[in-house]
């Protein structure tokens, strides 16, 4: 488990930096019960990458833009985790398992505010989202070209072989 304090002074810090290959940033935007902003599909692409390339962190709350934690209300957390789970599962293939963690983060006047901390690991499997295969190329996702998703593929199925005859 990692330390919540050491986890919070890291992302103070990387918020600060900005976006790399290794964290993304995505302000939300509730109506009613529903996520409306970003787009299902946007999030998707984005996790997909993250498992094709060298696995990151999504967090959710935080402004990519501005770079100002905005936060996620107290009682859309739930409604906001769920969804992400939702399109975890349903719009990527295969299926990709994902950490979360409830964190709250000071803003620029110091006020703690609620975000979700998205752990995605690197994963054996190419995974299909949306947008198509993706791979995280420094602060952006990137469609694959056939020859590097042949050879992915390739990579993916020879490193599950070896480790089922392990």
């Amino acid at each position: 488990m990692i330390n919540t304090t050491e986890l919070v002074r890291e992302l103070i810090y990387q918020i600060r930096l900005g976006e790399d290959s290794a964290y993304e940033f995505k302000a939300i935007t509730i109506k009613g019960k529903t996520v409306n902003k970003p787009h299902s599909h946007s999030v998707a692409d984005e996790l997909a990458a993250f498992a094709n390339s060298n696995g990151g962190i999504l967090v959710l709350g935080v402004n990519d833009k501005t770079r100002e934690v905005e936060g996620i209300t107290l009682g859309d957390l739930d409604t906001v985790e769920k969804w992400l789970n939702n399109l975890s599962q349903d719009s990527i293939d295969p299926p990709l398992p994902i950490e979360t963690r409830l964190l709250e983060i000071p803003n620029q006047q110091g006020e703690a505010k609620p975000v979700i901390w998205v752990r995605v690991h690197k994963s054996l499997f190419v995974h299909h989202s949306p947008g198509g295969y993706s791979l995280r190329v420094g602060s952006s996702k990137r469609t694959m070209p056939p020859e590097l998703l042949a050879r992915l593929f390739q990579q993916r199925s020879m490193a599950r072989l070896i480790r089922f005859d392990e």
